[in-house]
């Protein structure tokens, strides 16, 4: 990776940090639980972001991770993966009906 490619990475994680900063003062002012809620999975998410930035430009400028680590990583990984896929599916469970009945023209 180049410096230059570190840098944009660097630029990338101060967006997703600002961008924290100015959803957290919306979410401060939001009445409604709707919003609030929104406005904390995209503040969730940013945060996100700016620790998958942070853990490129370690790998160019801390570098790799030790064996041990890697093998626990892939362990956390994996057990992430398959809660994300198992709530997924609930989604999409929970959420099937009500579109069907959205869908049923009133008579």
């Amino acid at each position: 990776m180049s410096e230059k490619e570190v840098a944009d990475l660097k630029r990338l994680k101060v967006q997703e940090e600002e961008s924290v900063k100015g959803l957290s003062e919306a979410a401060k002012m939001a009445k409604n639980p709707v919003v609030d809620g929104l406005l904390s999975g995209l503040i969730y998410d940013s945060k996100k972001h700016a620790s998958w930035l942070d853990a490129m430009i370690g790998l160019k400028t801390r570098g790799i991770v030790t064996e041990t680590e890697k093998d626990q990583l892939l362990d956390l990984l994996r057990s992430h993966v398959a809660a994300e896929k198992s709530n997924l599916e609930d989604y999409q469970v929970s959420m099937t009906p009500r579109r069907k009945r959205r869908l049923k023209p009133s008579i």
